[in-house]
């Protein structure tokens, strides 16, 4: 039997870390973090978690999804949170009602497998009609710019970024050799096409962010600013 921790451990252990530190978060705090990692709104004490899914519950979602949830993510509603602190306004519980109502789209196919950088070519448009198909929001950090956990495909189980609805810009969350995060978000552009290119290489490489590597390092970033804002 493994003695390493579990994401579940992980999480409560750094959620701890987080809250020995500061207690409460606010947007106004001056925390030194990317944009995409900000918060949407406050977090006192006490709503850090919400109630971890029942298992009928689960059941019930993914039934009408017809396949599990990726199974870092199902871990985490079915013990730990249904819904917490994260960034923008949070991870997104998940409610019956909503998966419903959408449930034909996010039992599509995700076929998406490269960024998606507007060009406005007819391919571009056709893969941004299709950039919802199998995928779950879970993080909207303002209106329409979101993380979704892609739910089917070959992308099955990772973070993506989604503005497609601003910039335009669709790419996966991936990650280093250390597990560092790597997000087209904090980018500098102004370096223009190499840059551009260098990250699709990174991503044809296939080193994509999971729920649990994405949200671990979200978390790593806010332990990291409220220490430094406490100094």
């Amino acid at each position: 039997m493994s003695d390493s921790p579990t994401l579940i451990d992980s999480i409560r252990a750094k959620l701890a870390e987080l809250e020995s530190i500061t207690p409460a978060l606010r947007r106004d705090q001056d925390l030194d973090v990317p944009p995409t990692a900000a918060l949407g709104r406050d977090w006192e004490p006490g709503q850090w978690l919400e109630p971890p899914l029942h298992p009928n519950e689960l059941s019930a979602i993914e039934n009408s999804l017809a396949s599990p949830l990726p199974e870092d993510f199902r871990s985490v509603v079915g013990e730990l949170a249904n819904g917490m602190i994260g960034p923008g306004d949070g991870v997104r519980p998940l409610v019956m009602r909503s998966i419903l109502s959408t449930s034909q789209r996010l039992r599509r196919r995700w076929s998406i497998e490269t960024p998606l950088f507007p060009d406005y070519t007819r391919s571009y448009d056709r893969s941004i009609k299709r950039c919802g198909d199998g995928a779950l929001v879970v993080s909207e950090l303002r209106s329409a710019t979101v993380y979704v956990l892609i739910l089917t495909g070959e992308e099955r189980g990772s973070i993506w970024y989604d503005d497609s609805a601003n910039s335009g810009v669709v790419a996966p969350v991936l990650t280093d050799e250390s597990g560092h995060l790597i997000e087209v978000a904090h980018m500098d552009w102004s370096r223009g096409e190499p840059l551009l290119r260098q990250f699709e290489l990174m991503a044809s490489e296939g080193r994509r962010a999971s729920f649990g590597s994405w949200y671990l390092n979200w978390l790593d970033k806010m332990i990291a600013a409220a220490r430094a804002r406490a100094t």
